[in-house]
């Protein structure tokens, strides 16, 4: 570390003969310095770690799906839920876990019941997404489900987490998944 100090230049992206990469600098307000150049350097550090917090979700969930012959829901039993799937979240350490999202077709035409795990621990309560009669979400307004209260076992802070289905829809045939985006 001392060595990089005392030659600032150390992280400069350079070519075969030593000579640095010329870029305009940045300004503080945005955009680029361009009446005059500078080394592009990359800082090796690691910055701090953020934990996920929001994410959306974009999938399509099969309409003509049976009610489960189960109940309550268990993620270790598949005859509670419909479908499921799994995406990737981190703690405020910047620790990874796995997240599974478990979707159940209820009694009521075109409302499904979302259940979230982490590490296989269930998150928050069951959360409800409504269709209209054409497949577009109509609750919550705005599609968003909170799932709170995820203590993490490695010592992080704990996780209140909110996942946007707005742009999800519930049609014949198969589930699919169109994307998964979350920050963290």
């Amino acid at each position: 570390e001392r060595f990089r100090e005392a030659i600032p230049y150390l992280n400069n992206v350079v070519n075969a003969t030593g000579q640095a990469l010329q870029v305009y600098p940045p300004l503080p307000n945005g955009g680029f310095n361009t009446g005059t150049t500078t080394d592009l350097n990359l800082e090796a550090a690691q910055s701090a770690p953020n934990a996920t917090t929001t994410g959306n979700i974009i999938l399509t969930l099969p309409a003509n799906s049976p009610v489960p012959t189960a109940a309550p829901f268990d993620p270790t039993n598949p005859d509670t839920y419909t479908e499921s799937t799994s995406t990737t979240v981190y703690d405020s350490l910047g620790n990874a876990s796995p997240a599974t999202f478990f979707f159940t077709q209820t009694a009521t035409p075109n409302q499904w019941t979302v259940n979230m795990t982490v590490n296989g621990t269930v998150v928050g309560t069951p959360q409800t997404l409504t269709f209209s009669n054409t497949g577009a979400v109509t609750a919550p307004v705005g599609g968003a489900l909170a799932f709170n209260g995820y203590a993490p076992t490695d010592g992080a802070a704990g996780m209140n987490m909110s996942f946007n289905f707005g742009k999800s829809t519930q049609y014949g045939g198969g589930f699919g998944v169109t994307s998964i985006i979350q920050d963290g």
